[in-house]
């Protein structure tokens, strides 16, 4: 991209799709995200018109070695998307009106190859708002960044691949389908509750989601519904409660990532600035590799559950106990969510200031950006 020759394997160096929005009379600003996963490239389009009464978003996709447009979808509905594998999608989607939240969930979408229309998704229902308190999801992002360690190792390196970085053999690799799905959001109460004490509550979380087990439990309902409708009937939508799919392969945590653009997700861990156990400044990466956990709760010289293992430049845990949040100004019932993972605390002193910095990682390396109003 920043040189602007075309890809040698690109058919056409321009794919182009038409929004949806010229043919309203909306004024508004735009927002794009841009999604590769492979041979597919997602640009997911927003608009919020100037009074932010009204939020929209067009999807599409497309495989920009051919140049054909696989998928395209418009929505008066707010979502934000990620590729779930090469045949497969996720749309986290937001149903509000007038400051009021009526409803929110996953679709997880397969792509029919033979069709650029719209599927029919299955839907992995969020938890429920209270009803009456005027409670609204304000803000959303979805993001997973494939793991660089998911392909195989190179036997052999060539000389120019050296040259330019690459990292040499790997023997050790993880599956591109081990992964995390990253859901931020803010969540506004402006219900009497809160009105009553003079101000709206908000809450911020990060949902940490198991990519592969919502994957099969998507394919599995798609299979169930393709063997039992009829010849040449409408696919109908499945819903998935969320007492069925979320407590066992979600982590709810009460931090929100308001930088969109760095990468804070690789494979399946995620960094958050936080404090750490000796109240010092500090980075967290949570990693949710199953094998990993399941070799620290199953090895004899693991340390104790949930306790602090000092280091000399470190401090980790192992958390396996479900996490509880309670807030019944917002939610009709508590949030139980129980994936397990291992915290790993990285000390940074003074070079940590939550406010104004952004956190990236990769397979080996944490970077820390300073950021403020307009700048990086």
């Amino acid at each position: 991209m920043s040189t602007g020759i075309a890809h040698p394997l690109a058919k056409d160096a321009v794919v182009t799709g038409r929004t949806s929005y010229l043919a309203r009379d909306v004024e508004g600003s735009f927002s794009y995200v841009l999604v590769l996963r492979g041979k597919l490239l997602a640009v997911n389009c927003t608009l919020m018109s100037e009074d932010q009464a009204e939020k929209s978003t067009d999807l599409w996709i497309w495989d920009w070695t051919s140049g054909d447009l696989v998928y395209r979808q418009d929505s008066s509905l707010d979502s934000a998307f990620s590729f779930l594998d090469d045949n497969s999608f996720v749309l986290a989607i937001n149903d509000s009106t007038h400051g009021q939240t009526d409803g929110w969930w996953l679709d997880v979408h397969f792509i029919r190859r033979n069709t650029a229309l719209p599927s029919t998704p299955v839907r992995f229902i969020l938890p429920g708002f209270r009803p009456g308190e005027l409670t609204s999801v304000t803000k959303v992002l979805l993001r997973s960044n494939p793991n660089d360690c998911s392909l195989p190792a190179q036997q052999h390196p060539t000389e120019s691949s050296v040259t330019n970085g690459a990292r040499g053999p790997r023997v050790f690799y993880t599956s591109p389908s081990n992964r995390i799905l990253l859901l931020s959001c803010i969540v506004t109460s402006r219900g009497r509750r809160n009105m009553h004490a003079g101000a709206a509550m908000d809450a911020s979380f990060s949902i940490v989601i198991q990519a592969d087990s919502l994957h099969a439990a998507a394919l599995d309902q798609w299979r169930s519904r393709r063997d039992t409708r009829s010849k040449g009937s409408e696919w109908s939508r499945t819903n998935i409660r969320w007492e069925q799919w979320g407590p066992s392969t979600t982590r709810w945590i009460r931090k929100w990532v308001h930088n969109s653009f760095v990468n804070d997700v690789n494979g399946q861990r995620c960094i958050f600035g936080t404090v750490g156990p000796g109240e010092e400044r500090a980075v967290s990466v949570m990693d949710f590799n199953r094998y990993a956990v399941r070799r620290d709760t199953t090895s004899p010289s693991a340390a104790p559950l949930d306790g602090w293992e000092f280091g000399d430049r470190v401090q980790t845990r192992l958390v396996t106990e479900s996490t509880c949040i309670a807030m019944p100004y917002i939610f009709t019932e508590p949030i139980v969510s129980s994936l397990p993972y291992r915290e790993t605390f990285y000390p940074v002193g003074d070079a940590l200031d939550n406010a104004e910095c952004a956190f990236c990682l990769d397979e080996e390396r944490i970077w820390l950006v300073r950021v403020r109003p307009l700048v990086v």
